[in-house]
């Protein structure tokens, strides 16, 4: 429908601005088609605006559609699962590491709004807070090891693993 409307807005301004150029391009020097063109150039002048405005309730109407928050595509102890397994059983922190861990936590993150829905604000806050801490920590780990700081990049990391842990036996008490 926009592509539409983009197409037909385009040819009624060339159409438009073309009349307006015959008028000021007549080679006589007189602008004996200007009642002619007047009448082709004012209407199609109308028809770009109302055209515009076409557009523009099209983009309002596009604008006020909510987003779809309702649909999960994991369960949180999926995720959280998925998130503790990826903690090295040596203890030692790596970027790589903390980065596959990220990614995995803005997964979850993304379907918070799923998560409030189905469980209700006080169940989801139960085992999301700790797991908001723990993405805390391990932002902080990732930060400190960038930096070159790896004992407290370490802590941090394994501060990140025990609110991660907690969360998933948050968790899976509300089950």
């Amino acid at each position: 429908m926009q592509n539409t409307l983009w197409i037909l807005y385009i040819l009624v301004f060339i159409i438009a601005a073309g009349a307006g150029l015959k008028v000021s391009f007549d080679p006589n020097g007189e602008n004996v088609q200007h009642v002619i063109v007047s009448a082709w150039f004012y209407p199609s002048l109308i028809a770009c605006f109302l055209i515009a405005f076409g557009f523009k309730k099209l983009q309002a109407k596009e604008d006020d559609k909510p987003e779809d928050h309702t649909t999960m595509q994991s369960s949180p102890d999926t995720y959280l699962n998925l998130i503790v397994i990826t903690y090295p059983a040596d203890g030692s922190v790596s970027q790589d590491i903390i980065e596959k861990i990220q990614s995995i936590c803005l997964q979850m993150a993304d379907e918070r709004f799923a998560y409030i829905q189905k469980y209700g604000i006080q169940k989801f806050s139960e085992f999301f807070e700790h797991f908001s801490h723990g993405e805390r920590y391990l932002n902080r780990s990732w930060s400190a090891l960038v930096d070159n700081h790896h004992q407290e990049s370490l802590e941090s990391f394994q501060t990140s693993q025990k609110y991660f842990e907690h969360a998933l036996e948050k968790y899976n008490l509300l089950k």
